[in-house]
């Protein structure tokens, strides 16, 4: 069994202001209906890049920049390796997730 899971996220390069190493984070699966996996932030990237994953929503801005983000999820929670996730990070003072 791994001891550790990692989820890489995109985030937006508008949202990239608001990330911080450390703050609490989730994410969800379609697969896991509304469980939420737990964890924080490790990384935040230093390079805007391509967005690595698109939707298929006829709104996508397909030339929006990400910034890599790397979130630990806490102990024993674990995902299948290459599943899709939505994720949130906490914004701080106790306020809704992005």
């Amino acid at each position: 069994m791994i001891p550790f899971c990692e989820c890489a996220l995109d985030v937006d390069e508008s949202d990239v202001s608001k990330l911080n190493v450390g703050q609490r984070a989730y994410v969800t699966a379609e697969a896991y209906g509304t469980h939420k996996f737990w964890g924080h932030v490790i990384r935040v990237g230093r390079i805007l890049g391509k967005k690595n994953v698109r939707t298929d929503e006829p709104s996508e801005h397909v030339d929006t920049k990400i910034l890599e983000t790397l979130v630990e999820l806490e102990p024993g929670q674990q995902l299948p390796l290459g599943l899709r996730v939505d994720s949130f990070v906490e914004s701080g003072e106790g306020s809704e997730p992005e």
